[in-house]
């Protein structure tokens, strides 16, 4: 059914601690679909750390996406991620939030305050 292959997107918003080495997402696409993907939308304050999402196939213990940066969304003050990719149905998958090491406020950034968006939907 498509109701079990389609989700609309749910909106995290949490808190990324100097200390902390990544936060995780995880979900299974109903196995009665036959095609599916994931729609996942990061975004934080450009102030900042920088922040990234990856794609994991947790039943495997292996990456199979990674974001890139969304089309120009005329918000200045934040910066966003995307990532799109195609899934296996029945599989477990989990989202990777992490620094990247990037702005870094030279070594003072304590935290990032980000939203994470992640939804299913049928690949077009």
């Amino acid at each position: 059914p498509v109701s079990d292959c389609v989700a609309v997107p749910v909106a995290i918003n949490d808190c990324m601690l100097a200390s902390d080495a990544a936060d995780w997402v995880s979900f299974v696409p109903s196995s009665v679909c036959t095609a599916v993907k994931v729609e996942a939308r990061l975004t934080f304050p450009i102030a900042h750390e920088e922040l990234s999402i990856t794609l994991w196939d947790i039943d495997h213990d292996m990456q199979v996406g990674t974001d890139t940066e969304c089309a120009a969304s005329g918000d200045e003050a934040n910066s966003r991620r995307c990532l799109d990719v195609t899934l296996v149905p029945g599989t477990k998958y989990g989202i990777e939030v992490k620094p990247t090491g990037e702005g870094n406020c030279n070594g003072a950034c304590a935290y990032n305050r980000y939203s994470l968006s992640v939804g299913l939907a049928t690949p077009g």
